[in-house]
């Protein structure tokens, strides 16, 4: 649970029991207790805030204080990942929330973290943000160091940070270069060669958690039949579009989830290119390459990805084009199932195996 430092932890089938650290302080120097962990929760679950990990809490049934630094989490049944669920929801003040409100907490947040809010020149996160715009933090000398056992602990170094919206990549990477920021992150892969030479830069990688793939409608021909869809694994040179599209920083998945996942299986293999193998499944299910008809949806950033597998399967022969959507179009019709194919990602930072797969 980010900024509590939780200690202990009991656990039983059907609740979870926490001790949360003392001497923890609010920005404003109010000290974190269990009635803070209450009251932020119930306000998740319960009050029409438009709370939108609201859904990461679903599980939990109540809440409540058994002691000033005790909390019982109630859960509906056992779920094995309530602890990861957990860590995406921030414990709030309630003594200050509850005096100023929702819209001055939104416009003053107060937290208990390293750095505390100072000023906002940036838009509402639902717009989108604005060129410009940004957002000073400062040190909070009454910092509890974090949790003992997950270095470093202590005071942060830094006597503020400021964080400022650039949604264009190309602004990002000329602050970047002409020393205006010193950290941008979201660098298009085919940039990075530019830059792993220069000795005043230092690019930093790591597992994303946000797998790409290509959703298929299961309920019609020719996609009902498992050996088709084989086929199109075995068609598809993952390998060359990986050095395409992103220069190479990826990772080619045998399955839906991400590698960083806890439950993926790290002895799955990926299907491999073979044009050969993807020809003979589709003869096993009584199809020539020539046979197969369909359309990939995308939009955005995924219209080019898209573009290379149809190309690639264009090559041996099927049928295969792009459609651009916007998403919000499109949506409706693949839950219907009217559609054939449909590229896209979708967050994994939950590792919640069931929520992932059945997402909408």
């Amino acid at each position: 649970m980010p900024d509590c430092a939780i200690l202990n932890l009991h656990q039983a089938v059907g609740a979870a029991i926490f001790d949360l650290k003392q001497g923890v302080k609010f920005h404003n120097g109010e000290e974190l207790t269990a009635e803070d962990v209450v009251f932020t929760f119930e306000r998740i679950l319960t009050q029409e805030i438009g709370a939108p990990r609201r859904v990461f809490v679903k599980e939990v049934e109540s809440v409540e204080k058994i002691g000033d630094y005790t909390v019982r989490f109630n859960l509906k049944s056992a779920w094995p990942v309530f602890l990861q669920m957990l860590v995406h929801n921030q414990i709030v003040p309630k003594n200050y929330l509850t005096q100023v409100g929702d819209a001055e907490f939104a416009r003053k947040p107060v937290g208990c973290g390293p750095f505390r809010f100072v000023s906002s020149s940036a838009s509402p996160p639902q717009a989108g943000g604005t060129e410009g715009g940004q957002i000073v933090l400062e040190r909070f000398d009454d910092y509890y160091g974090g949790a003992d056992a997950l270095p470093p602990v202590g005071a942060p170094y830094l006597d503020g940070v400021i964080f400022r919206l650039m949604p264009e990549i190309s602004t990002r990477l000329a602050a970047l270069l002409d020393g205006t920021v010193h950290i941008i992150q979201n660098l298009a892969p085919y940039i990075v060669p530019q830059l792993i030479g220069d000795p005043d830069i230092t690019i930093k990688t790591t597992v994303g958690t946000r797998p790409k793939f290509i959703d298929l409608n299961v309920t019609i021909p020719p996609f009902d039949d498992v050996r088709v869809r084989q086929a199109l694994n075995y068609a598809v040179d993952a390998d060359a579009i990986l050095t395409q599209m992103v220069a190479g920083y990826g990772v080619i998945l045998p399955g839906p989830l991400s590698p960083a996942n806890l439950y993926a299986d790290p002895a799955l293999e990926p299907y491999g290119y073979d044009p050969e193998k993807a020809t003979a499944l589709l003869a096993e299910a009584g199809h020539m390459p020539e046979e197969i008809s369909f359309t990939i949806d995308a939009y955005g950033p995924y219209v080019e990805i898209a573009e290379a597998v149809a190309g690639q399967l264009q090559l041996l022969g099927m049928d295969v084009n792009v459609r651009t959507w916007e998403y919000n179009v499109v949506k409706p019709l693949l839950l219907n199932c009217e559609r054939q194919a449909f590229i896209h990602d979708w967050g994994d930072s939950a590792f919640d195996p069931v929520g992932y797969i059945e997402a909408k």
